[in-house]
């Protein structure tokens, strides 16, 4: 219950806390744990994960004033070769995925999905047309109930019991 609150009242002033980086910093490496897969609160592994973002966000917006140059262009060039790297890394499963599919393409026999099969048009059998009466057509069955009406008539010398 603690976690969460505190990670609730880190979100509403991610604006105006933290400033510095340093500190910015430890709390997203505090956030790691809590983000992972295998944290059994589902609740909390969602906040932290929507605090992360703010945080890179506010981070990424300048609102952290960095404590020199060097630490900022440090920052940002670490930055640049994670992205670098996560781009070959998407770009290289790209290529497998391709290399893949060509592979299993000439297993199958397949020629590019060129071979002239189309699909057909679907069977109308089961759709109603419009304008027709649900109750009158053929793949439709309705039921009607009806319920008999009972009216008791008491009095003192007879009864008597109509139904309609």
């Amino acid at each position: 219950m603690h976690t969460r609150a505190a990670l609730i009242v880190l979100s509403r002033i991610v604006r105006v806390f933290p400033t510095q980086p340093k500190i910015g910093d430890k709390i997203l490496k505090t956030l790691r744990p809590l983000q992972s897969d295998e944290n059994e609160r589902p609740d909390i592994r969602a906040t932290a994960q929507g605090y992360s973002s703010q945080l890179m966000k506010a981070r990424d917006d300048g609102m952290w004033k960095e404590e020199n140059i060097a630490v900022t262009k440090a920052r940002q060039e670490r930055e640049k070769m994670k992205a670098e790297e996560k781009r070959k890394k998407l770009a290289q499963q790209h290529e497998d995925m391709k290399k893949e599919s060509e592979m299993i393409a000439r297993q199958l026999g397949d020629n590019g999905g060129r071979d002239g099969w189309r699909p057909g048009p679907p069977d109308r059998r089961d759709i109603r047309p419009r304008g027709i009466d649900p109750r009158m057509h053929p793949r439709v069955s309705v039921r009607v109930h009806v319920f008999p009406v009972v009216h008791l008539f008491i009095s003192s010398s007879h009864t008597r019991i109509i139904i309609s």
